[in-house]
């Protein structure tokens, strides 16, 4: 997961408005991300990750242990239990929201990191630099 660790800044976005509006996000923060461009910071505390998206004045912020459920915010601002899995540089995310389930699939490739969002068989592809 050592490719993951730093600040990533936005790049692109596709579909992320229908993506967003499918999941259930809320108006408001959907306009936030939307305007202000979200931007990731990973990090590692002991044999926790810490990853920590700001889009305005938002910040989401998950602690996780690859392979152990976790309790958290949802990227629809809901309580949500989630589960991840790291392979080399690919890291798939799979939260349950109530009877939802998002999947985000997070790869890097170089300085690039591409998060691939799926729920309700809606998909959205958000592309970042390291910075």
């Amino acid at each position: 997961m050592a490719a993951f660790i730093g600040k990533w800044t936005f790049v692109s976005e596709e579909n992320l408005q229908k993506f967003m509006e499918t999941a259930g996000v809320p108006e408001a923060y959907m306009k936030d991300v939307l305007a202000n461009k979200p931007q990731v910071e990973i990090s590692k505390d002991g044999d926790t990750y810490v990853m920590k998206t700001t889009a305005g004045e938002r910040v989401r912020e998950s602690r996780l242990k690859a392979g152990e459920q976790f309790e958290g915010m949802s990227v629809t601002m809901q309580p949500m239990k989630a589960t991840v899995t790291v392979e080399d540089t690919k890291m798939v995310e799979t939260q349950t929201v109530g009877d939802t389930t998002i999947t985000i699939t997070r790869q890097v490739n170089g300085d690039e990191l591409a998060s691939v969002m799926e729920v309700k068989g809606v998909s959205a592809t958000v592309k970042f630099k390291k910075a």
